[in-house]
C-alpha cells in the first residue's frame, strides 16, 4: 500500500504501514570549512521538515571540522566511523530498532565528494548484495560539489576581478568559508627562514594543479594565491603538499566521472536519491550566460537530470556565489534552496518507507 499525499504537496504523512523513523540529516563542509560553514541553513531545514514530515523525528547535525589534507580515503574512513557511531546511538534511543534511523547526507563543495565516497564504500563493503545498506542512507545531496570538476571561466572571472586579493582563490576554491589563517605560522617557528629555499620547488607541485584548471591562467591563480599566503603557511611545503594531495581529487577527471556514474546507480538500483545543486550567477553583460563555479553535465549527458540550478543574484561572480551559498544575507535565493532541498529529502523518505 503506497503512502498518499494530502492536498498540500509539502506535507506527507506515513500510512499505518510505514514506520515512524528518525531522519538524520548530516551536513559535511568543504575544504578548510568548519561548523559555521552552513550558517543557520540546517536549523531552518530541520524546522521546515519537522512541520512537513509527520511522525518522523527530524534532526540536522553538522559533521565536526576535519582535516582536509592527505588522502581522501582517510577522511572517508573517519566519516564512516563517526556516522556509524552516531546512527548506532540513535537506534539505541529508538529501542534498538535496526534501520530505524534514515540518513540524508548533504555535502558542500568537496564535502560532497567525501559524502559520495562514504556511501559508495558502505555499498562495496556489504557481505551480500541483498544485505541492506547500513547506516541506512536514503539521500546524497551535493551543494556546488565539483563532481565533474571546476568551471574554468568562473575562476578566470574571479581572478580578473580580484587580482589584488589573490588569496580569494586559495580560500574560495573547494568550499571554504574560513581562510587559510595565520595560526599555522605558530606550528613551525623556522618556516619563515626556510621560505626562500622552498620557493624554488613550488613549480613542481603547481604544474599538476594548473593542468586541471587550464594553462597559464591556472598557474597564475595558484601561484599568486600561494605566494600571498607564503607566510601564513607556517609548516612549509610539507603542509602545502598534504593539502594539495587532498584537493587534487577535483582534477582527476576519470575518477570524477566514475564517481558520478556510481552515484547515479545508487539511486537507480538502491533508491539512494542523488542530487546536485549548483550555483548559478546571472550575467548583466551579453551574452547573458549564467556563470557557474563547477562544471555541469551537458543536456544529453546521463547525469544531467540529477543536477539542479541554485541561482544567486547577489553574488558578484561564481566563486563568491559558491562561498555564500548558505548565507541568507548574501544569497537572495536562500529560501528557494531550503524549499528545493526539502523536496529532495521528502522524495527520499517517500521511496524509502
Amino acid at each position: 500500500m503506497s503512502s498518499r499525499r494530502p492536498r498540500n504537496e509539502l506535507q506527507w504523512e506515513p500510512t499505518a504501514n510505514t514506520k515512524a523513523n528518525t531522519l538524520l540529516i548530516v551536513f559535511i563542509h568543504g575544504f578548510k570549512g568548519n561548523s559555521q560553514s552552513f550558517s543557520n541553513f540546517p536549523d531552518r531545514l530541520q524546522h521546515d521538515l519537522t512541520k512537513t514530515l509527520r511522525r518522523v523525528k527530524v534532526e540536522c547535525v553538522v559533521y565536526p571540522a576535519y582535516e582536509t589534507k592527505g588522502e581522501l580515503n582517510e577522511a572517508v574512513l573517519s566519516l564512516n566511523l563517526w556516522l556509524a557511531t552516531l546512527v548506532h546511538r540513535k537506534e539505541e534511543e529508538n529501542g534498538g530498532d535496526y534501520g530505524s534511523v534514515k540518513v540524508a547526507l548533504c555535502g558542500h563543495s568537496m564535502g560532497g565528494l567525501l559524502m559520495a565516497d562514504t556511501v559508495l564504500r558502505l555499498q562495496r563493503e556489504r557481505h551480500d548484495d541483498r544485505q541492506p545498506l547500513w547506516p541506512r542512507i536514503i539521500a546524497c545531496i551535493g551543494f556546488d560539489t565539483p563532481f565533474l570538476g571546476l568551471h574554468e571561466t568562473g575562476l578566470q572571472e574571479n581572478l580578473t576581478r580580484r587580482t589584488e586579493q589573490a588569496t580569494t582563490i586559495g580560500t574560495a576554491i573547494f568550499g571554504t568559508l574560513a581562510g587559510l589563517t595565520a595560526t599555522r605560522a605558530a606550528a613551525n617557528s623556522t618556516a619563515n627562514a626556510n621560505a626562500a629555499n622552498n620557493n624554488a620547488g613550488w613549480s613542481s607541485w603547481l604544474r599538476p594543479a594548473a593542468a586541471g584548471l587550464g594553462g597559464a591562467l591556472a598557474v597564475g591563480a595558484v601561484a599568486a594565491g600561494v605566494y600571498t599566503m607564503r607566510n601564513e603557511i607556517g609548516t612549509g611545503l610539507g603542509w602545502v603538499n598534504e593539502h594539495l594531495n587532498y584537493v587534487g581529487n577535483v582534477f582527476k577527471n576519470d575518477e570524477l566521472r566514475q564517481r558520478t556514474l556510481s552515484m547515479i546507480e545508487m539511486e537507480e538500483k538502491h533508491r539512494v536519491i542523488f542530487r546536485v545543486f549548483y550555483v548559478t550567477v546571472p550575467t548583466i553583460q551579453p551574452p547573458h550566460i549564467d556563470r557557474t563555479f563547477v562544471n555541469i553535465p551537458s543536456y544529453h549527458d546521463r547525469a544531467y537530470k540529477y543536477w539542479r540550478p541554485a541561482q544567486n543574484g547577489r553574488a558578484e561572480d561564481a566563486v563568491m556565489g559558491h562561498m555564500a551559498m548558505f548565507d541568507p544575507q548574501s544569497n537572495d535565493e536562500w529560501h528557494r534552496l531550503i524549499l528545493d532541498t526539502l523536496k529532495v529529502i521528502q522524495t527520499a523518505v517517500e521511496v524509502n518507507p
